[in-house]
């Protein structure tokens, strides 16, 4: 088989492929694949996958490691492992994903610095192996944006809100027919407040004796008064990823009750969507891998 033969027949990645294949690395005419890659027995194209499965493995390794140093503008010789803890606890790496990279280092270290048999690495990485680091390398170097995990490649649709003035059964009919939990106050395009589920519960407890129809006639304004703690809004630009409102959102010190998105990422601009607590289910899928 020769050279032509392995950059037609075997997938390469990016890096790979420049070095394997590139315009002025390749060998003269006629050259065998097995010469080519300084193998001493006769090729195949089993022999060929495995050499190029664990050079595709330890490009997308590279990536990585690449992306790690960047990130944390790191030493040259600061180790993998200490890059990868400082990441995931500087950029809320997911647990399942800093496994799974310490289970890759230990494999790049098998290939790098382990036995060879015949010029072939003895450990040669699975399919699914390759498939579940270049997921991660993926995920690391273009991270799925936030909306795009909430809402899909659509646009989000307009969120509810209400007005301080508006009577609160408007709030009341958006929690009964899209069992929305918090709805964000405005006054124009200028953001007031966040009145929510537990508000308004709060509120009817203390009208339990005389509720009746009347009742839902009260002003927004006047509910809002019933809220036991300022809510956390934080606003966002449209493009946070879906990591970065995990942080919001889950954050073990002070959690944001909402995130509030707009063009200009402020709260003096007409809301283009909001993102709760009960989103990340969405956020947290958008990052897994198989």
């Amino acid at each position: 088989m020769t050279y032509q033969e392995v950059c037609r027949t075997v997938p390469l990645s990016p890096n790979v492929g420049n070095l394997m294949c590139g315009a002025g690395l390749s060998p003269t005419a006629g050259t065998g694949a097995t010469q080519w890659l300084g193998l001493a027995a006769p090729s195949s194209l089993d022999t060929v996958r495995t050499v190029t499965s664990a050079a595709r493995f330890i490009a997308v390794f590279n990536d990585i490691e690449n992306h790690l140093r960047d990130a944390l503008a790191a030493s040259p010789r600061a180790s993998f492992k200490s890059m990868l803890d400082d990441y995931a606890s500087q950029h809320r790496l997911p647990a399942r994903h800093k496994t799974a990279l310490e289970t890759f280092a230990r494999l790049r270290n098998a290939i790098s610095h382990g036995r060879y048999q015949n010029g072939l690495p003895i450990a040669d990485p699975r399919p699914d192996t390759l498939e579940q680091i270049e997921q991660i390398r993926d995920l690391l170097l273009s991270p799925p944006l936030a909306l795009e995990a909430i809402y899909g490649p659509v646009d989000p649709p307009a969120p509810a809100v209400v007005g301080l003035q508006d009577p609160i059964s408007v709030a009341l009919v958006h929690v009964r027919d899209h069992d929305y939990s918090q709805l964000p106050i405005y006054d124009g395009d200028l953001y007031l407040g966040l009145l929510t589920a537990n508000t308004i519960a709060r509120w009817i407890s203390q009208q339990f004796d005389d509720f009746d129809g009347e009742a839902v006639s009260e002003s927004v304004a006047f509910v809002h008064r019933h809220q036991e703690a300022e809510s956390n809004v934080v606003p966002a630009r449209l493009d946070l990823t879906a990591l970065e409102v995990i942080d919001l959102l889950a954050n073990l010190d002070h959690p944001a009750n909402a995130v509030i998105f707009s063009p200009g990422g402020t709260l003096e601009e007409p809301p283009t969507a909001i993102a709760v607590p009960a989103d990340l289910d969405a956020l947290y899928r958008s990052l897994n891998f198989r």
